[in-house]
């Protein structure tokens, strides 16, 4: 994973504006929709199955799940992030994260 991650950074590193600052940059990315694509597929289950009182537990195919879509997501945030700022690359993580996790 950590390879992974080092590498789609170093791949952002030709990118005027963001140079070496990349790498960091993408483990904040990924960071930041692992944590959102827990929180909407949670969502998304309680509503399907229709019981908001009990808990939730998050299992290791769903970390699995969240680690294959930040990588997805990158490599999208990858061909479009030289043109768009920091809350467009926000608003189009929370966009695709929501339907991944109906998907």
């Amino acid at each position: 994973m950590i390879f992974t991650l080092i590498g789609l950074g170093f791949i952002l590193v030709y990118l005027r504006f963001h140079r070496w600052s990349s790498i960091g940059f993408s483990f904040y990315w990924v960071a930041l929709s692992i944590q959102i694509y827990l929180l909407f597929s949670a969502l998304f289950y309680k509503i399907m199955k229709g019981g908001f009182l009990e808990g939730y537990a998050i299992t290791f195919r769903q970390i699995i799940a969240s680690q294959k879509w930040s990588f997805w997501n990158l490599i999208a945030l990858g061909a479009i992030m030289g043109k768009i700022n920091t809350f467009q690359l926000f608003i189009f993580t929370l966009v695709s994260v929501i339907f991944f996790a109906l998907n």
